[in-house]
């Protein structure tokens, strides 16, 4: 892009290129294992279900359903909240007040010992 309405679309790309945390890593792959989980357990619920003479379509609906209400969509949220009461259980109100600053050193890549 050689126009400058070029150039200020790649600064904008490039600010918008958001990284992600280590927290927000780990969530996601915690939530990728417990999907394969629960798409494990359903499979095995619905073989079992098979086996005993079960009606497929039945198996089907309870298997979609327990699919459905195994995705942790709620699971930002619990960490967020759990998060929150650990770091208001802190005793000093300075830690308290310096929770932005700690979040920024978990996020970097490199730590100095």
């Amino acid at each position: 892009m050689q126009t400058e309405l070029g150039r200020i679309a790649e600064l904008i790309e490039e600010a918008g290129a958001e990284k992600r945390t280590p927290l927000e890593r780990k969530l996601e792959s915690f939530g990728r294992v417990l999907v394969w989980a629960a798409l494990g357990i359903v499979a095995l619920l619905f073989g079992l279900g098979l086996f005993r003479g079960m009606k497929p379509f039945e198996l089907f609906m309870t298997s979609i359903s327990l699919a459905v209400a195994a995705v942790p969509e709620g699971l930002p949220a619990v960490v967020t909240v759990a998060l929150s009461l650990a770091c208001c259980a802190c005793p000093s109100p300075r830690a308290r007040s310096q929770a932005g600053a700690v979040e920024t050193l978990g996020s970097n890549q490199r730590h100095l010992h």
